[in-house]
């Protein structure tokens, strides 16, 4: 059935044209007044002007039939445009395992499609449907139409004026197992599916909800260093200066020797708590020739708070000056006892999960793993009680309770997101939208629309086909008030899901049902820029003097989306947004990429200095030091730096000029903004190599978002291909 695609609409128009040719009766002039109808078949010509300037010297022909063909196809192996320009074994389109059938009978919750819902033995009503052509056409591009010595062909497509059906690629979809490397991963993994892909796709707003992987430890690596300054108030004359803590990352390459205050560690490192990631991507395009990978990107995805305790392990720290003759510590980011929370569900299995260690009372028995389904019970209600969502992060402390003060928290996280998946792992191609919540439809009948559904067309140079897509933008929310009325012709109101819902009118825009506005622009368009409030939403469209970085805006640029233009070669495109379902990993996103980063954002957050109100940097020369002043900057609780007359390097500011005598010496220490505090006991208890317990309080690393790969991940069932064949056959 190779190329059957190519072939079964001409050739219905030439059976069906055959058939009424051979069935003609003639009528008399009488009869034929008295006769109403309606002709079979149809043509039309589309002016190339119509579409830009830079198809003035095309026209379209158009033949087509004016009825609805039902088709059912399932077809091996497409492959088209192979070799040749391409290259030896390079298709412009390669498919196996193609089929196109009828719209699913029913749809679950996630959107998962099912077409035996009545559940009648051996049914299979994928294989009993078919997807309906509404007026199939065949239509021909023509260069240079008025010129008999210069017109030539330079396309032709094969489409339908409306389609409802279903189109899915592949037999198979991985699992976490097969993915993995399982046992059947060989036999089954992605069998056939969408191997190269040249054409044009809009995704429809599609939710992603992957999970990072659990208890990754951090802290180990020296792209993973940390270092901040350390202040300690100590007695005086031991120590009257600032220091700096840095990472030993030698000190930590074997675990730490015996228990540390009672809990045995099995390495170093402080332990991240799982994250669920959760964002929606927007509408995006993607077009090209000979593709094999679907790429989509969203910014600024909010990671969430990340806490970390005492119990979610130690550190190794090396202090560039001695303290008490030591200048090494076992350094825990809370107080003791402490640990981090991620609140999870009543009904989460983790939470009735047997101890994996000991809880009678001896060492090792306080990290969380290690705590009794009813203690893991108690302490997820507590958060849950103190109005903490599932899934966020928190801090326990040692006396049983929820607290903000006793661990480390980082907070303002963002990532920007790229998902890269192999087109072989996508593997349903929903041609009509599904329609579950107006009058009349739901998940056990869901409604469908014809839509333009897709064509199939061949061509020798770049070309834009009538009733493609325009170029367009994502409309950013709140800007329908900046939309002019003259423009609401070109500007749409869409569903969650992508379908078209009505022309925007200024007032039929509702953001919280999921809606979103889709501006059509021409190919050739300009960027406007407009002006995000701190948290990232809409402010106004930027004038040149409405942006004030000052305040946390930000200037971002519209998300212009190219429009339909078919490369020369072979070209599927489709018109309507295709929505993919739930995307939902069934593998953890691994953390190696994201980790070091937050190493830096953290060391940027302590190398902040210290500013007097003008903006001048601040520092400390040996006169200050005994100070009776003290200058309190630190982070969680105050601690005092003895910094009481803080001075300034030249420059401009009302703080006084630092003593020219230290300067000219080196005598001066940079004030940090923020700081490690260290109280006297925690200094002389490192003389006999005692940990040291700080909780650092609120790490702001907001403003630069980390960068989050996530690559060729197994998907849930949404994905999974329900066969069109008979029996137990997967294609046929």
């Amino acid at each position: 059935m190779k190329k059957q695609m190519l072939s079964v609409l001409a050739s219905s128009i030439l059976t069906v044209h055959a058939y009424a040719a051979s069935s003609l009766t003639s009528l008399e002039d009488d009869e034929m007044r008295s006769a109403t109808g309606q002709a079979l078949l149809y043509m039309g010509t589309t002016s190339g002007s119509d579409l830009g300037s830079d198809y003035n010297d095309f026209k379209y022909y158009k033949m087509g039939l004016q009825a609805d063909i039902e088709a059912n196809l399932n077809i091996k192996t497409l492959q088209l445009g192979c070799g040749g320009v391409n290259g030896a074994g390079k298709c412009d389109i390669d498919i196996e395992n193609l089929a196109l059938t009828g719209v699913p009978t029913h749809v679950k919750s996630d959107g998962t499609p099912q077409w035996n819902y009545s559940g009648t033995a051996g049914a299979n009503e994928r294989a009993a449907s078919s997807a309906q052509l509404r007026n199939p056409f065949v239509e021909f591009a023509i260069k240079n139409p008025t010129s008999a010595s210069l017109r030539e062909v330079v396309g032709v497509r094969l489409s339908a004026e409306g389609i409802k059906g279903y189109m899915t690629a592949g037999t198979f979809n991985d699992t976490a197992t097969t993915a993995n490397g399982g046992d059947d991963a060989t036999a089954n993994l992605n069998k056939g599916g969408i191997h190269t892909f040249s054409g044009f796709i809009t995704t429809a707003p599609s939710p992603v909800v992957s999970r990072t992987e659990p208890d990754v430890k951090f802290g180990l690596t020296r792209d993973q260093m940390i270092n901040s300054s350390v202040k300690i108030n100590a007695v005086a004359g031991l120590i009257n200066h600032s220091i700096t803590a840095f990472s030993n990352i030698s000190g930590m390459a074997t675990p730490p020797s015996g228990a540390i205050d009672g809990t045995t560690y099995t390495s170093w490192g402080v332990n991240i708590p799982q994250k669920v990631v959760a964002f929606d991507f927007p509408t995006t395009v993607v077009t090209g020739n000979r593709m094999s990978q679907l790429d989509l990107k969203v910014d600024n995805v909010p990671i969430g708070t990340i806490a970390t305790g005492a119990l979610d392990g130690p550190l190794n720290l090396t202090l560039s000056a001695a303290v008490a003759g030591m200048d090494q510590t076992t350094f825990f980011m809370g107080k003791k006892g402490s640990r981090s929370w991620n609140v999870r569900a009543t009904d989460d299995p983790w939470l009735a999960a047997p101890a994996a260690g000991s809880t009678s009372g001896a060492a090792n028995t306080r990290i969380t793993a290690n705590l009794t389904p009813a203690e893991k019970v108690a302490i997820n209600n507590a958060f849950l009680a103190a109005g903490y969502a599932v899934n966020s992060s928190g801090c326990w402390a040692s006396g049983g309770a929820v607290s903000t003060t006793e661990c480390s928290f980082i907070t303002g996280l963002t990532a920007n997101v790229n998902v890269k998946q192999d087109f072989v792992r996508m593997h349903n191609l929903p041609v009509a939208k599904t329609d579950t919540t107006s009058a009349g439809c739901s998940q056990l009948n869901p409604c469908y629309d014809f839509n333009k559904g897709f064509y199939l067309s061949l061509q020798n140079q770049n070309l834009r086909w009538p009733g493609s897509t325009k170029a367009f933008y994502v409309v950013p929310n709140g800007a329908q008030t900046d939309i002019p009325s003259t423009e609401y012709a070109s500007t749409f109101v869409m569903y969650s899901d992508g379908r078209l819902k009505a022309t925007y009118n200024g007032s039929n825009y509702v953001p919280n049902n999921g809606e979103w506005l889709k501006k059509e622009v021409a190919d050739s368009y300009a960027r406007r820029d407009y002006v995000a409030h701190a948290n990232g939403s809409f402010k106004a469209y930027y004038t040149g003097n409405n942006f004030n970085a000052a305040n946390g805006e930000t200037l971002r640029q519209e998300n212009v989306q190219s429009g339909d233009i078919a490369k020369r070669g072979w070209w599927m495109s489709f018109a309507e947004p295709l929505y993919f379902g739930k995307l939902e990993p069934r593998i953890t996103v691994p953390m190696t990429d994201v980790l070091p980063q937050v190493a830096i954002f953290i060391n940027d957050f302590f190398s902040q200095q210290l500013t007097d109100s003008s903006g001048e940097p601040l520092f400390a020369d040996q006169a200050s030091y005994s100070a009776g002043t003290k200058l309190t900057t630190a982070l969680g609780s105050s601690v005092n730096h003895n910094f009481g007359n803080p001075c300034r390097i030249g420059g401009g500011g009302s703080t006084r000029l630092c003593n020219a005598g230290d300067i000219s010496a080196g005598k001066i220490d940079a004030i940090p903004k923020y700081v490690v505090g260290l109280n006297t006991g925690d200094a002389l208890g490192t003389l006999f190599g005692a940990p040291v317990y700080v909780p650092l309080g609120n790490i702001n690393v907001a403003g630069i978002p980390a960068v989050m790969e996530m690559s060729n991940l197994p998907l849930t069932n949404y994905q999974a291909v329900v066969p069109n064949c008979w029996g137990n056959l997967k294609f046929c």
